[in-house]
């Protein structure tokens, strides 16, 4: 919806996982499918950030706004000193709302409440995500 809205309705170009199919090594472009405007890049995945680092895509006048579902650590890579600043906006979804949505759509076979006490539910992945600590033990320090 948001890549809609700032496409489709502000005519704005964006940087996201729309430039898959047509990223290449040659350089940046602007591409325009649906009434959307989009740079031949793909920013959702860290090999891409690198393809679209080296193509200097953040010092590029293309791309209005860039999505990626990354960190901040991995998109922090595609700018560097003397760069367009850019403004970061994170949205992220309700934790419980997450889960239970993982919950339905991974097809579990146990009621929600017994998910919720199961080893199969998420143990606090924004803060991991937030972190990069995917595995073991969390405490105050995260």
């Amino acid at each position: 919806l948001i890549h809609h809205v700032l496409g489709s309705c502000h005519g704005l170009t964006l940087a996201s996982d729309l430039g898959t199919a047509t990223q290449n090594d040659e350089g940046l472009a602007k591409i325009t499918e649906k009434s959307i405007s989009f740079v031949n890049v793909d920013t959702t995945t860290v090999a891409g950030l690198h393809h679209a680092k080296g193509l200097k895509l953040a010092q590029s006048p293309l791309p209005h706004v860039i999505f990626s579902p990354l960190k901040f650590d991995d998109l922090k890579s595609l700018f560097s000193a003397g760069s367009n600043q850019g403004r970061l906006l994170m949205m992220v979804r309700h934790p419980v709302l997450r889960a239970i949505s993982v919950h339905y759509y991974g097809g579990s076979k146990l009621s929600l409440d017994e998910y919720s006490k199961s080893p199969e539910v998420q143990n606090n992945y924004l803060t991991r995500f937030l972190t990069g600590k995917l595995g073991g033990t969390l405490d105050e320090t995260h």
